[in-house]
């Protein structure tokens, strides 16, 4: 009886870790999706500027770079921080 009590535990625990991987793979996939949305926004509104941005953006030095991409990483955790 211990037994049986043990294993239907442990397949109920194996079911609600899958349950919690999937629920996790779909907030990944919706957080994705939102980035690709709002990465979009700006070539379809205003393709002209988008050009000149990434222009300026290859012509930026790499230290440049690193911090834009390092305040953008810091801003984001920040934000996942405050709403997890």
């Amino acid at each position: 009886m211990l037994i049986l009590l043990l294993q239907s535990q442990a397949e109920n625990t194996a079911k609600i870790k899958k349950a919690g991987l999937i629920d996790n793979m779909q907030d990944l996939l919706a957080a994705t999706a939102l980035l690709l949305v709002f990465e979009g926004i700006m070539p379809f509104v205003r393709p002209a500027m988008s050009r000149q941005m990434a222009l300026l953006v290859a012509k930026m030095d790499d230290k440049s770079l690193r911090t834009g991409g390092f305040i953008s990483m810091m801003a984001g955790l920040l934000i996942l921080y405050f709403i997890k």
